[in-house]
């Protein structure tokens, strides 16, 4: 399971590489917000609003991402990511599951302590897209952050699910809903929106 989790994390850096343009497909703007992305195992709907980019690709070791990107300002932004990712026979329980994702969180915690401070994880068993269903909510300060500007830090806050697929019992989607920006710029209702995007994910039976 160290194997699995450790295709998300090296996932998301690509992810990041994606989205600064180091490599692979540019973002592209969303145009028809009424008609979804469709893979073989769910279909997506782009997040509500206007001013979202998105990508799609495939990325090594039998990965596919897709990811909504919208930037408000310079230091103010919004991602929504879906990944799909080979990952072996899942847990015997959906406990054993908690744990793991729980005990690989709390690692990364103690990891860049003094660029993430006053962090705090909300890990919990959630059935919305099958009993082998994680919810994480998570926020932090980055007093790394290149864009923070005359700011000392800027504030992420985001919504996760990890799953096991009900129907495909090897393939581990993870999703990701975020915000950064400074304390000022942040929204008041980013769970809501989350939600409201997850709403729209269907799974394919």
């Amino acid at each position: 399971m160290w194997h699995l989790f450790m295709k998300v994390l090296l996932s998301t850096c690509i992810l990041l590489l994606l989205l600064s343009g180091c490599f692979g497909p540019v973002l592209r703007k969303v145009e028809d917000p009424s008609k979804p992305i469709v893979r073989p195992l769910y279909s997506v709907f782009p997040p509500a609003g206007d001013g979202w980019m998105y990508l799609q690709d495939d990325l090594p070791d039998d990965r596919h991402v897709i990811m909504f990107s919208k930037i408000i300002s310079r230091t103010h932004s919004i991602v929504a990511t879906i990944m799909e990712v080979k990952a072996g026979p899942r847990p015997s329980t959906p406990q054993k599951f908690l744990e793991m994702i729980e005990s690989e969180l709390n690692k990364e915690d103690s990891s860049d302590s003094e660029r993430y401070k006053e962090k705090s994880n909300t890990i919990v068993l959630n059935n919305r897209f099958g009993p082998y269903t994680v919810r994480v909510g998570s926020q932090y300060k980055d007093y790394g952050a290149v864009n923070r500007g005359d700011t000392p830090f800027l504030v992420f806050v985001g919504y996760s699910y990890y799953f096991f697929h009900p129907s495909e019992a090897f393939i581990l989607v993870t999703m990701d809903y975020s915000e950064r920006g400074k304390a000022e710029e942040m929204s008041k209702n980013l769970e809501h929106d989350a939600e409201e995007f997850y709403r729209h994910i269907s799974l394919a039976q």
